[in-house]
Formats: C-alpha cells, sequence, structure tokens
C-alpha cells in the first residue's frame, strides 16, 4: 500500500471509529490491532493532520495507544482525547522491536 492509500484509509477508519463512539457512547471500548505506519496515520486523522510529516507517532511492535472519544456540545461531535501513545511496560526491554 502506498502512502496516499494509507492515508485515505485512515481517514475512513477514523470516521468509522468516531461513528462507533458516538453510537456506542463513552462506556464502549474499541480495540484496533494493527501497524505503526498505519497508526501513525491513524492518530493524525482523528487529530486532522492527514497528510502530515511535521511529526510522527512512533510505535513499537505491540506497543499499547489510547484514545478516548467524549461528546461535545455540538451535536454528531466528538473530542478526540490521546491519553497515551505506544506503551511498552509490558515488554522487557529485549523484546521491544520496530
Amino acid at each position: 500500500e502506498d502512502l496516499a492509500s494509507c492515508h485515505a484509509r485512515a481517514v475512513r477508519v477514523a470516521e468509522e471509529l468516531q461513528r462507533l463512539a458516538s453510537e456506542f457512547g463513552e462506556e464502549e471500548s474499541i480495540a484496533a490491532v494493527s501497524h505503526g505506519t498505519f497508526l501513525d496515520s491513524l492518530l493524525k486523522a482523528l487529530l486532522g493532520r492527514l497528510p502530515g510529516n511535521d511529526f510522527y507517532f512512533n510505535h513499537y511492535n505491540t506497543g499499547v495507544t489510547r484514545v478516548d472519544f467524549s461528546p461535545t456540545r455540538m451535536p454528531g461531535r466528538l473530542t478526540v482525547t490521546v491519553r497515551y501513545t505506544n506503551r511498552v511496560e509490558h515488554l522487557p526491554n529485549e523484546h521491544m522491536t520496530y
């Protein structure tokens, strides 16, 4: 997949995650498993920064990222909060890879 296709897919997934978050509410969780470049693109899409090369969300293999969606006063709009990215406390140092 080229980078432009990755970005387009990230935008579609970001829109779907926001739709699901609106439908399910704050008490439900959605898990997504992916690769580093797509996760970088997805986070940028959620934050309205795609395309963008001015920063990169680095992810180790099995790194955990949490994003919360919360309602705003505007119907159909959600606030996106990145709680943390790339947590790897569950891995010993010798197992951390990209």
